[in-house]
Order: structure tokens, then C-alpha cells, then sequence
């Protein structure tokens, strides 16, 4: 049974991340390419992000309601609106309103999907199934570099069609994993539930008895979403700045995808050696060196060697933090601390990106970089700062 659910836990890693690819690398091509603007995109993506908000909170509320809908079923059902979305949006040959809904919806439950996802691992360690996020997570990474180097060949290639049958093809395959898991799942002989656990809680009951855990998740959505704001969204006009290319772009995004496989792959391994408050010690400084990295790079070299960073930084903040999850939730917890993790990630990611924008037109890309780099240090006390006793202790 262990070795079942370990195998699909991989499987449905892959998958998503396949898809993920897909929407959040390619999704602006499939839209440029059916005469959409920048602008209009960007502020499709602006309230996609602040729908997934909605829509992360009501998962939770509906979880926490109804306990028989655990992570797995709520996963496929999220999961089959999407395959619907993504098959109208292959259809969809010309703007239109429809598209426009389609494609938001698409990118907010997607983001809907992340916690979800994420939060599978903790389930099956809740209920007793020896998992390690890290290896299944690793594959996740492995598979979301390798979609976006042979997607870019289609997208030049067979046009943007092609993705968008092939984003369906792997929901399809993600909805058969999550089911199969589903299946699996409701087989194990479950943990005993203390009259805690059986406890129904509310949002706003939860945010009162966990203070301290809101702003560690503060602290990690700074942290990430800066990460996001300099290595994602703004990454090719930073490289255009010290005489960079698309190509370069390119090329760093599959380095650091493909540099986080070993060290999340073998986080299981670093947290029986290492309490989790050093790991975050390591993973934060990190960040803020290559932030510094960035903000002083006069050519795309030291852009480059600072993606050896990606090891350090997200690749042991992202597993980390879900350790950190596991340990201090109770498992009627689990729900509404994803939940919340993703809202504040999306919440910090909304502002940065709208006012990062603001900063790089008005005042270029070095304060853009330094603006990160304060704000990261900022997320990174934070973080610190409120990290509980657990913590303190190895795996």
C-alpha cells in the first residue's frame, strides 16, 4: 500500500506540474497568439489571482465542513472543472468574452489547485502512510523543466494549439492519479481521531489560535513572491539590462528548475539531520544573496552562477515549510493551513507584481532588484522571527 501511494503521489506531482507549465509559462503565448494584448492579459492574471483568493478560502470552508471530502476528492473535483476549462480554451480561436472568463478561471483554479496539491503529502503522513514530499515534489520540478524546454520548441513549432491539447491531455492523466490515489486513500486503515481532531473550525476560529503561524506564512509569501517578482515575471527585462536575451531567459528558468531537483528530492534526508530552523537559516540568506547577486550583475554571468543558489533557497524553503505544516497542524488543520498559505502567497504576489511594475517603469530594473532584496530580508526576519518550537527539533 506504502509503495503504492508513493508511486502515485509521484504521478500526480508530474502530472500537475506538466500542466502548470503549460498555463503559467505558456499561457500568455496561447493568448498573444489569438491577438490578445499584454495589458489586457496582465489584468486577466490580476484577477485571476485575486479569484483564487475566493476560491482557496471556499475549498477550505467546504473541506472543513464536510470532513468526508478530504484533500484527494476535493483535488479531482477542482481537477474536472478544470479539464472542462482547458478543453474550452483549445476551442477558443479568437478573443472573445468567453475566452477571456475561460482564462481567467483557468489560471485562478489553478493556483486553487497548488495548496491541493501540496497539501496530499501531509494527508497520507496524517493518517499514517511514510511519504516524503520531497522526492514526489522533486519529480514535480524535473517534469515542470523539461515541459518548458519542449513546449518552447512547439510554441516556435506547431503554434499554440498544440499546447493547449496537450494541457488536456495531462489533466486527463492528472484526474486518473488523483482518483487511483482517491481509491487507495479510502483503503488505508486510518489514525484514531481525538475529539480535537473530529472538531469542526472555522477560518476565522483557526486565524485566532494560529497568530503566529499567519505570519510565518506572511514571512513565506514575502520570500516567495520576491522570488517570483525578480525570477519569474520581470527576469527577461533584468537580463535585457546587462545585455541578456529571450534565449538567456530561457535558459536560466530550465537551470534553476533542473538545480532544485537533487536538494528537494532528498529534503527527507536533510531534516534528520538538521532542525528545520536552520534549514530556514540557510534558505533565507540565500535568497538574499542572490538578490545582492542580481542588483550588483553587470553581464548575465553572475545571473547565471547565482542560479546554484536555487539549491539553498526555494528548494529547502518549499519543502520546509510544509514539513513545518505537518508538524504543528492537527490533521482538521491541515485544510484551512494550506488554505492560508496559499491566500497570503497570493495576496503578497498580487502586490508585488502590480507595484513592481510601477517601480520598473518609473525608476528601471536596479531598483526594482534592490526593492526585492529589502523586501526579502524584511520576509525573512519575519519568517524567522515567529517559527515555533517544532521547528527547534530534527525529523
Amino acid at each position: 500500500m506504502k509503495k503504492i501511494l508513493n508511486r502515485d503521489h509521484i504521478l500526480i506531482q508530474s502530472a500537475f506540474y506538466v500542466c502548470f507549465a503549460a498555463l503559467a509559462g505558456f499561457g500568455t503565448f496561447m493568448m498573444l497568439s489569438r491577438g490578445y494584448s499584454a495589458g489586457l492579459i496582465g489584468i486577466l492574471i490580476a484577477l485571476a489571482n485575486f479569484a483564487s483568493i475566493i476560491f482557496n478560502y471556499l475549498i477550505s470552508w467546504l473541506q472543513g465542513k464536510h470532513r468526508s471530502i478530504n484533500a484527494f476528492r476535493m483535488s479531482v473535483y477542482v481537477s474536472l472543472i478544470l479539464l472542462l476549462l482547458y478543453i474550452g480554451n483549445a476551442f477558443f480561436a479568437e478573443p472573445s468574452l468567453a475566452l477571456s472568463l475561460d482564462y481567467l478561471l483557468c489560471i485562478a483554479l489553478t493556483f486553487s489547485l497548488v495548496p491541493l496539491i501540496e497539501s496530499l503529502n501531509s494527508t497520507l503522513i496524517k493518517n499514517g502512510v511514510d511519504i516524503h514530499f520531497g522526492v514526489a515534489r522533486s519529480f514535480g520540478s524535473l517534469s515542470f523543466g523539461i515541459s518548458c524546454i519542449v513546449f518552447g520548441y512547439i510554441a516556435s513549432g506547431a503554434g499554440w494549439r498544440a499546447i493547449a491539447w496537450l494541457l488536456v491531455i495531462f489533466q486527463v492523466l492528472l484526474i486518473l492519479f488523483l482518483a487511483l490515489t482517491a481509491k487507495h486513500f479510502d483503503q488505508i486503515d486510518k489514525i484514531e481521531e481525538t475529539p480535537e481532531e473530529r472538531e469542526t473550525i472555522g477560518f476565522r476560529g483557526f486565524l485566532g489560535s494560529h497568530r503566529a503561524f499567519f505570519l510565518t506564512c506572511l514571512g513565506y509569501a514575502g520570500l516567495m513572491g520576491c522570488f517570483g517578482l525578480i525570477m519569474e515575471n520581470f527576469l527577461l527585462p533584468i537580463l535585457q539590462s546587462v545585455g541578456g536575451t529571450a534565449v538567456d531567459n530561457g535558459i536560466v528558468q530550465g537551470i534553476k528548475a533542473f538545480i532544485e531537483v537533487p536538494f528537494i528530492f532528498c529534503f527527507h534526508l536533510i531534516e534528520r539531520r538538521y532542525a528545520l530552523r536552520p534549514i530556514f537559516v540557510v534558505a533565507v540568506a540565500s535568497f538574499i544573496v542572490k538578490c545582492v547577486i542580481m542588483f550588483a550583475a553587470r553581464s548575465v554571468v553572475p545571473i547565471y552562477a547565482s542560479q546554484i543558489l536555487q539549491g539553498t533557497s526555494l528548494a529547502l524553503l518549499l519543502p520546509a515549510f510544509v514539513s513545518y505544516i505537518n508538524r504543528i497542524m492537527k490533521r482538521n488543520e491541515i485544510a484551512l493551513a494550506y488554505a492560508l498559505q496559499a491566500m497570503c502567497l497570493t495576496a503578497v504576489q498580487m502586490l508585488l507584481n502590480a507595484f513592481g511594475g510601477y517601480v520598473l517603469d518609473l525608476y528601471g530594473v536596479r531598483s526594482l532588484v534592490m526593492l526585492a532584496t529589502v523586501l526579502t530580508a524584511l520576509s525573512g526576519f519575519l519568517l524567522l522571527r515567529f517559527l515555533q518550537p517544532e521547528a527547534d527539533k530534527k525529523a
